[in-house]
């Protein structure tokens, strides 16, 4: 008697704390682990959330019971008691049955709360406790019964007279755990006739998987075991609402539901299973460790706000944010004309425009170089809605060129949906002006849908207006002839003004016919290089033409064009065997440039030309010609180059010289003679004047040989009968007396010959005697 006695006792305390409570809209039961924080094994908070209609007449308790069993240990009974919400960061509801609760948040997004419309406002009651478990075991459950009852609803049977059944499993033998967390409100009104995608979304903290799952919605005894109940015709657990034909409801493993909703109004009962599984590393498979359910309601109404059915707009109310008001034939009207596009944006009437509506454009703030584009919305967007590339967004720019975007940062919070998308810009803008984004269909077959299902009118525009750009500062510095083969030209940027980062690169153009006409030559695709070198050309072209370059920054889009700097070509415009006259162009990378001759020679070993500045008067010279004299002194043949160097003597580009292409000429050793071939002297010791060719004259041969050659002869008085200073054999003596011209005497004759010995470098005396005969 005494053991029915206490069973009795057990049978009271497990149902005193049921709550006794019509209209009750939904449950959901989960656990965490708290063993680690409060230092007792075994330890467990575990949470049930009672939903019900605010409309309801009856209080709910300000405990639950919960119970706790498995086939380790005694079921046990635990008191669950309410939260109070300002602990939990929620209004709490002060008066009425709903005291101590707090409105769902979300709820009445999309319907209207309208006295009529079908909206029922749902409350959230927080019930949490602490349990310890007495041991662990592999089938723990948790389980809370709310025993009277649920709301009335069209898809379960006898709905209104069922209790309403939720567990939760643990499997506490492969280590302790928490099981998924729901985080997002279970309690939604939908409009009909949409598409919705709707987050059930939980976290993890274990990091293991999770899978989510229909249930049936299940009545029963606090203790269980649950009873799963019987659907109405047409419903069933995995289709338990209404849906359009054709369609059906996909459940992804982040926990959104993706569903289109059909024409039946009224209120469904679905349920939810998160189940927790744990791989095991022993036994290699994954291991069911537990599980959290919700039991809710959902309400079908036709009665969705005008407010929402527009779909998503700016909201023009954010910070640096506005609109403006656009006739027909304005700037937006006639971009979106030219691209055959009718603008779809909300009308206010103007009587002053063509069409007696204006369009009202949202105008949203950008940084300049900023990499996104934020665009923040009145209502909430669904984020499944918006294509993770951004094919929804085009932006063209004040210059009609469209500026591609990359990507899309959602920023989606925990029931999937997003009142901020960030575009990611392939590159950022960096000219001020009104750029358009416009919205289109995506690759997704819509544009983007707010939480309540209703789309962003396709072709919606926008401005994005950019007005804090600096304008940016470059220019072309200098232009030279690198190594007599390539023009290679400079520029330098103000860099205040241009973001290196944002360089695409440049544009450099060239001119071959004085300047008259310039063409595209290549783009520079290099941000940190501002030089480029000019490989279409080599040493034939640049000793023949003058060469002019101008280059353009591109930095999302083309800028301004650069002066013009054309290269230097030296040429020669005479010269001799000792002088060489050189002529150039006057250079015009600065107002008043220097110019310096230099002369090279190649050395062989590093086949690198040594240049010097040729020493001289007038070099340098701020003229555009100069003669210079040649190193030529005929002892080798040696090469020699010349170049100019024209620089700034303002100083203000005193990094940089153009140099000129080369000039080349050429020294020649002049031959060696060879040594001479000296004949020994004959003098003849005999002559016969008389006429008849033979010896008639006294000719010292091979006397022309050496200088200073002196001759006298004299008769043998000493009378001195022929004398020469400068004896040649052209005018030898012909046997004649000096004075008086007549034939001397035949006899003995004596001579005397001095001279300079070219081979002694010595001056020489010979005598000896020569008979006359006639």
């Amino acid at each position: 008697m005494k053991r029915i006695i206490q069973i009795l006792v057990v049978f009271v305390f497990a149902f005193g704390y049921r709550v006794q409570a019509t209209h009750v809209a939904g449950a959901e039961i989960m656990y965490r682990y708290i063993g680690d924080s409060t230092n007792v094994p075994r330890q467990y908070l575990v949470i049930v959330k009672l939903y019900r209609l605010q409309s309801s007449p009856v209080s709910l308790s300000t405990s639950v019971a919960l119970c706790v069993r498995s086939s380790c240990f005694s079921t046990l009974n635990i008191n669950l008691p309410k939260i109070p919400p300002a602990q939990l960061g929620y209004t709490p509801i002060t008066s009425g049955p709903g005291a101590g609760g707090f409105m769902t948040p979300g709820q009445d997004e999309c319907v209207s709360t309208a006295p009529g419309a079908g909206f029922q406002a749902i409350e959230t009651h927080w019930y949490q406790g602490v349990v310890t478990l007495p041991q662990n075991c592999s089938d723990v459950r948790f389980s809370h019964s709310v025993v009277c009852c649920r709301n009335p609803n069209q898809n379960l049977v006898n709905a209104n007279s069922a209790t309403l059944y939720v567990e939760a499993l643990l499997n506490s033998m492969v280590g302790n755990n928490t099981s998924p967390q729901f985080i997002t409100p279970a309690a939604k009104s939908f409009c009909t006739n949409n598409y919705f995608v709707w987050s059930q979304a939980t976290i993890e903290p274990n990091g293991d998987s999770i899978r989510y799952r229909w249930a049936n919605p299940q009545e029963g005894n606090n203790c269980g075991p649950g009873v799963n109940m019987a659907w109405q015709p047409g419903y069933s657990v995995n289709q338990p609402f209404p849906i359009a034909p054709g369609t059906q409801i996909v459940i992804e493993n982040n926990g959104s539901f993706k569903f289109t909703t059909g024409s039946t109004t009224g209120l469904f009962v679905l349920k939810v299973e998160v189940e927790e599984y744990k791989y095991d590393n022993i036994f290699l498979q994954w291991v069911l460790v537990g599980t959290s359910q919700r039991d809710m309601q959902v309400n079908f109404v036709n009665n969705c706000k005008p407010e929402v059915q527009n779909g998503p707009k700016i909201d023009i109310n954010q910070p640096g944010y506005t609109n403006t008001s656009e006739p027909a034939g304005g700037y937006v009207h006639g971009f979106m004309s030219n691209y055959g596009y009718p603008l779809r944006n909300d009308s206010v009437p103007n009587p002053n425009s063509p069409t007696g509506w204006d369009k009202i454009i949202p105008i949203v703030p950008y940084n300049c170089f900023d990499s996104v584009v934020d665009l923040k919305f009145d209502v909430n967007i669904q984020c499944e809605s918006v294509t993770d590339e951004g094919s929804e967004f085009r932006i063209v720019g004040p210059d009609s060129i469209l500026r591609p975007v990359i990507g899309v940062q959602k920023n989606c919070n925990v029931a999937l949906e997003t009142k901020h998308i960030q575009l990611k810009l392939h590159k950022p803008f960096t000219v001020n002006g009104d750029y358009i984004l416009y919205i289109k269909q995506g690759n997704d077959g819509n544009t983007m849908l707010n939480s309540c299902g209703f789309p962003l009118p396709e072709y919606y525009a926008i401005i994005i207006r950019v007005n804090n750009c600096p304008n940016p500062l470059y220019d072309l510095k200098n232009v030279t002839i690198e190594n007599n083969m390539h023009p290679y030209i400079e520029w330098e940027i103000d860099s205040p003004t241009v973001n290196i980062a944002y360089i695409d690169g440049w544009n450099v153009y060239r001119s071959d016919d004085s300047g008259q006409t310039f063409n595209f030559l290549a783009f520079q695709n290099v941000p940190t290089d501002f030089f480029w070198r000019d490989i279409t050309l080599n040493t034939p072209e640049v000793n023949s033409g003058i060469y002019h370059y101008k280059v353009q920054l591109v930095m999302s889009q083309p800028f301004y064009i650069t002066r013009s700097i054309k290269s230097i070509l030296l040429d020669t415009l005479y010269q001799t065997d000792s002088v060489i006259a050189l002529v150039w162009n006057h250079y015009d990378g600065w107002p008043n440039p220097r110019y310096t001759v230099e002369m090279g020679v190649e050395d062989s070993a590093t086949q690198q030309i040594n240049w010097q500045k040729v020493e001289m008067t007038g070099n340098p010279t701020f003229d555009t010609t100069m003669v210079i004299q040649k190193p030529c002194d005929g002892t080798k043949n040696q090469d020699y180059w010349l170049r100019v160097v024209a620089d700034d003597t303002s100083g203000i580009n005193w990094k940089y010289t153009s140099i000129s292409n080369y000039e080349k000429f050429s020294c020649k050793e002049k031959p060696v003679p060879p040594p001479p071939v000296y004949e020994p002297i004959e003098i003849p010791n005999v002559m016969t004047p008389n006429g008849d060719g033979l010896n008639d004259d006294f000719v010292i041969k091979n006397i022309e040989q050496h200088r200073n050659a002196k001759l006298r002869i004299m008769n043998r008085w000493g009378d001195i009968v022929f004398e020469s200073d400068n004896y040649e054999t052209a005018t030898p003596w012909n046997g004649n007396h000096r004075n008086t011209g007549q034939p001397v005497a035949d006899g003995v004759y004596f001579y005397v010959l001095q001279y300079l010995n070219m081979i002694t470098n010595e001056v020489e005396t010979r005598n000896g005697t020569i008979s006359v005969f006639k």
